[in-house]
């Protein structure tokens, strides 16, 4: 499922906030650039939680750029298990300090499709 087409500029949305995760132990803290936690929840027909997911996720830099319309460093992040992945294409736009997301698809396994609707594909 393509959720946020890069080619469709009205689909794409600016993320709040720095990705990075902070941390603190006793007196010490700090954060660990480019790395957060994604939260996912994809909800089938009825609103009822289909795949569910919380996880570390870190960032990398894109070899090449992934879309024209954007002159900043772009920059991927995905996630997979057994039942599906996520990927997503974000630009980071320097003077706003904020990064863009450009891009997101969600795939999903047969299997869990078939498991959750009770079919086989």
């Amino acid at each position: 499922m393509r959720v946020i087409n890069r080619t469709n500029l009205s689909e794409h949305r600016p993320l709040s906030g720095n990705i990075k995760m902070p941390w603190k132990s006793g007196t010490l803290e700090g954060a660990l650039e480019n790395c957060c936690i994604v939260s996912l929840t994809l909800l089938d027909e009825f609103q009822k939680p289909f795949w569910c997911v919380s996880s570390p996720i870190s960032t990398r830099l894109a070899q090449k750029q992934q879309s024209a319309d954007y002159s900043g460093e772009h920059f991927f992040m995905d996630f997979s298990d057994s039942d599906g992945r996520v990927k997503m294409n974000l630009v980071w736009f320097k003077e706003q300090k904020q990064f863009f997301l450009i891009s997101l698809t969600v795939y999903i396994s047969v299997f869990k499709v078939n498991k959750h609707f009770s079919r086989a594909y």
